[in-house]
């Protein structure tokens, strides 16, 4: 999951994302919640992957590489 990281960067955070699948795909969004991070997805994303669908899993503030801008 690590290879597939994003970020989309606001005005105050910069939030990092798993991403992967087809961009025309139905878009898959799963969030998680504390004190997990995106690694609680990991099996699903294997069994979502295989149905041809667009998978996001964005890291929330405080966790992994999403921060807020000084």
């Amino acid at each position: 999951m690590k290879n597939n990281l994003k970020s989309l960067k606001t005005d105050k955070l910069n939030i990092s994302y798993f991403e992967i699948g087809n961009e025309n795909s139905i878009p898959v969004f799963l969030m998680h919640g504390f004190p997990y991070d995106i690694y609680a997805y990991k099996d699903v994303v294997e069994i979502l992957k295989k149905n041809d669908l667009r998978i996001i899993v964005p890291y929330l503030r405080g966790f992994g590489p999403t921060s807020f801008f000084k």
